[in-house]
Formats: C-alpha cells, structure tokens, sequence
C-alpha cells in the first residue's frame, strides 16, 4: 500500500485527508488503494476536487512582453477554478477588452493560475473540455498589443497554453476562470460628498500609440479627439500613479462654464491633470461602470489643447478630452470645446476630473 502511494506522488495530501473526503471510513479507503493503484487516484481527484497548487515563479521565461496587473499569489498558495460566462443576456460575442470589464471585479486568475491547470491535467474536468478556458490578467507584446492568455484541448496534445488578442471577438464557447479561493477586490472607486475618487497608473503611451491602442478595443475616436492626441501637446508619461477626483456636474447650475468648473476645483484644492488621464479613464471604465457612477461622460480639464486639424489661434480652438459614450452604446473618445468662457454640456449627469495633490491623497 505505502508502495502504491508513493506512485501516486503528484498528490501531495495525506490518507487520512483522502478518506474523510470520499466518505469512506480509512478502513474503506485503505482497502481500495490496495486493490488498484489507478482507482485509488480517481478516487482521490474525486475527493479533492479541482484544486491546484499555485507557485510563485512562472514555468515560462518572458522577457519581451509584460503584465499590466499582475495577479498577486503565493507560492504553495491552493485554488479551485471555477468557470464563468460573461456575455450579457442577448449578446453571441464581446470584444476581449469588454470581456475583461465584465469580469473586473468577480475573476483574478492570470499566467500562474493557467500554468497550474496544466501541470496537472488530468484534474480538469471533462465538461469543461468543449470551452477555450480564459485568465483576464492582461498582458502586453512589445507593440502595446494588449492579449490574455488561455488554455484549450488540442487533439492528442491535450490541454495547450495560447494566448489570444483583447481586439478579437470572444464568444460563447469561451469561458473566464475564476478562483473560488480568491477574495473579492476592493472597489475600483468611491464617492464622497459629490465627488468620485479613483487611482489610475500610466503606462508610457503616446497619442498615436493611443489611437492604435483604443481603436483595437473598439472606441470610436472622434476628429477632434484624434487631432489633439496626433498634436505636440498631447504627452505621456509612464508608471505614474495618479489619484484623480471627478467632480459631479450635479454640483453646478445649468448654465456653468468651464471657468466656473476651475474655480470649484481650486476651491477643494485639486490640480490640473495631463491629457493623457483621459485615454487611461477611457480604457479603464466601461460606459456602464460610468453610468454606476452617476454620469454619461467626463471631461478632463488638462490645459486646453489647439486641435491642428482647426486653423487660427482662437480660444475656442483649444479642446479637452471628453470620455462618454455613442447613441448605440459604443466606448467614445471626444473633445469639447476649452475656452473659460464655453458653457459646460449637460453638467447634471457630467464628471468633471481633476488631479489631487499627492499630500492630500
């Protein structure tokens, strides 16, 4: 018997644990592992059930590409995998950037969490073999290409590791894995007194790297948006954290202006954000975590950038970048006209965001 266990090694867990887990009495349990090694270990995947053991080093060597979030684990740390589907009722695919927003706050699997089901395949279970299993830990290629990685069964080469586009279409025969054994994260962002806060880090893009970037996950970047992103004012920094506040247009009359909006902010003691937070809040939230938010769009007041795409010199020609959404429900990049003097679009269910002072956050 002792023999038969050691043969069955990749199952680090005891007799005891085993027995008390199938329902059979260790008498029971002893007698089936002695009669046949190989019943012995469906027995014991049956009693464990899908749980996988974490390491703290990936199997593969990536030197070229990079993850945006890694998923924080331990070494010897468990998971159970469960799988879930994120098309919304009436929908036959997604877009793999609006898969990772449907499933931001429910799944936390990445790289280590596949690694792991496939070091031990034999516990995946055979109902979940007509799905390509998916880990929304976003990854980047050394073009800003963002991707996630997946496992599928591939014939005879059994369960294999892919990775596939966020600009690609993903659809029913798709799953996300979650992990039952992982906490759920804390809120993305809170309100306080009118005003929402959120942190947001940079990640080193210009403003054609933009354009490639949002047009890939399916945001509709109008003219103006798409001047003042291709203009010399329009810069990029990387691994900033920044700490933004929005300012609900509720807290205006109807007839504000964007002077007015600036006198708020400097009033609450916020500070001039660049352009480049309105690309990373675009990407960041979907159109319906703005409308949990209370708001159909926000404005971003950087400094007033002159679209080239408008000749002369006039105030009005200077824009900020405005996130909100198209009348069929689309992800929308705009920009709306800077001047102090502009009235500010429909300030009740408009943001206004602003940066707060690194002291203060």
């Amino acid at each position: 018997m002792t023999t038969g266990l050691r043969e069955m090694g990749e199952f680090d867990v005891t007799m005891e644990r085993a027995a008390k887990e199938t329902g059979l009495s260790l008498r029971e349990f002893y007698a089936r592992v002695t009669q046949n090694v190989e019943l012995a270990k469906k027995i014991l995947i049956l009693a464990l059930g899908t749980v996988f053991r974490l390491t703290a080093k990936m199997d593969r060597e990536i030197t070229s590409w990079t993850c945006e979030k890694p998923v924080a684990v331990e070494g010897g740390q468990e998971f159970t995998p469960e799988l879930y589907e994120f098309l919304p009722n009436g929908k036959t695919c997604v877009t793999g950037e609006e898969m990772i927003l449907l499933a931001d706050q429910r799944v936390l699997t990445g790289l280590r969490h596949a690694e792991a089901m496939l070091r031990e395949p034999e516990k995946i279970p055979v109902e979940w073999q007509k799905f390509t299993l998916f880990f929304p830990e976003v990854w980047q290629d050394s073009d800003s290409v963002r991707f996630v990685w997946c496992i599928h069964l591939r014939g005879h080469h059994g369960w294999c590791l892919d990775y596939f586009w966020l600009g690609l279409k993903f659809g029913s025969d798709c799953r996300l894995v979650a992990s039952s054994k992982v906490a759920s994260p804390k809120p993305r962002w809170h309100e306080e007194d009118g005003v929402i806060y959120f942190d947001i880090t940079s990640n080193g893009l210009g403003g054609s790297h933009w354009i490639r970037r949002l047009e890939r996950s399916n945001v509709l970047i109008s003219k103006w948006a798409e001047g003042i992103l291709n203009s010399p004012g329009f810069m990029g920094s990387n691994g900033v954290k920044y700490s933004i506040a929005v300012i609900k247009g509720k807290s205006f009359k109807d007839d504000a202006r964007n002077s007015d909006i600036r006198a708020e902010a400097s009033l609450r003691n916020f500070q001039t954000p660049n352009a480049e937070i309105a690309c990373l809040i675009r990407e960041a939230f979907s159109n319906g975590e703005l409308k949990e938010m209370g708001l159909s769009s926000i404005t971003v007041f950087h400094e007033p950038i002159r679209n080239p795409l408008e000749p002369g010199l006039l105030e009005h020609h200077k824009r900020l970048l405005n996130v909100s959404r198209s009348d069929d429900g689309r992800q929308v990049l705009n920009a709306r006209d800077g001047s102090s003097g502009s009235p500010c679009q429909f300030p009740g269910v408009t943001g206004f965001a602003f940066l707060v002072p690194e002291a203060s956050s």
